[in-house]
């Protein structure tokens, strides 16, 4: 998906501002489910995406072809995603269920400003004085996330789940571990009751 705008406006003065932007997203995937026998299943995901995002903005006087002002900024963000997850069922009463998420990852942003700041001498001679501030910035890094879970009848009505998720970012240095439990009830042959707790935390972005 891909969008942009552009505006175009001019005064009475000869100032003309003018200013774009462009937004593209691109993403594709694959997944593969797999059969190991009766009681084993995998499921692999295969990832990857671009996001890029363009700003021009500047104002201009035609007849004195002066600039006052001009703002460029560009940013792009790929990224791979590999993820892979298992289901055991080790009876109609035990499943167990694990996996790994890994995304690797690269940002690149750049910023450019120039602003002219135009004074009169005692002459009256024009004095321009042009300012310009850039940024550049180029990081890249993965985050890397497991999880195991499992869900247990204990009585013919009620079953538990128990699991728990560790994620961690190298680019930020976060490290989070997310605790969760679930319980479900059936009170009747179609009626289900839920209840869950845990912690699902997200990760910082790049």
């Amino acid at each position: 998906a891909h969008d942009k705008m552009t505006f175009y406006a001019t005064d009475p003065d000869g100032d003309i501002d003018r200013s774009s932007s462009r937004f593209g997203n691109t993403y594709g995937w694959i997944s593969l489910a797999s059969t190991y026998g009766s009681r084993l299943a995998s499921r692999t995901n295969l990832s990857i995406a671009r996001v890029t995002r363009d700003r021009f903005l500047e104002t201009v006087n035609v007849p004195l072809d002066r600039l006052f002002f001009r703002v460029t900024d560009k940013n792009a963000f790929d990224e791979f995603g590999m993820k892979q997850e298992w289901t055991a069922t080790l009876s109609d009463n035990l499943l167990f269920k694990w996996g790994a998420d890994f995304r690797p990852g690269a940002t690149e942003y750049t910023s450019r400003s120039e602003i002219v700041d135009s004074t009169v001498s005692a002459f009256g001679v024009p004095d321009l004085d042009t300012v310009t501030h850039a940024v550049y910035v180029d990081r890249n890094g993965q985050s890397l996330g497991v999880y195991l879970s499992s869900r247990m009848r204990l009585l013919p009505r009620v079953t538990v789940e128990l699991g728990g998720r560790y994620d961690r970012a190298s680019y930020s240095g976060d490290a989070d571990f997310s605790p969760r439990l679930g319980v479900i009830l059936q009170p009747g042959p179609s009626t289900f009751v839920r209840a869950g707790w845990g912690f699902y935390r997200q990760m910082q972005s790049m």
